[in-house]
């Protein structure tokens, strides 16, 4: 399935096991593979209040509809703020 970057922004994300996360709010293309490199999720206010951008690598993503983004429930524990350095979580 291919879905447009129109479909991909504001789409709902949420835990395997049904936690939300928020909404994609941007996303990284890696400009040597042409893939997605990192989705950018601004946080629902009921998974984290005042949580600053989620960074989530495609590796964690299990699936992707038009409707919502699955991904592992590890992401949870592990937060991972935007613009902090590869390790750094809240």
């Amino acid at each position: 399935m291919k879905i447009q970057h129109r479909q991909l922004l504001r789409l709902q994300v949420e835990t395997k096991s049904g936690t939300p996360l928020g909404l994609v709010q941007s996303f990284a293309v890696d400009t040597e593979t042409q893939g997605i490199a990192c989705y950018y999720v601004k946080p629902s206010p009921f998974a984290k209040p005042f949580a600053d951008t989620l960074l989530i690598p495609p590796a964690q993503v299990l699936s992707i509809s038009k409707e919502k983004m699955i991904v592992e429930d590890a992401i949870v524990p592990g937060m991972v703020v935007a613009g902090a350095p590869t390790g750094s979580v809240v």
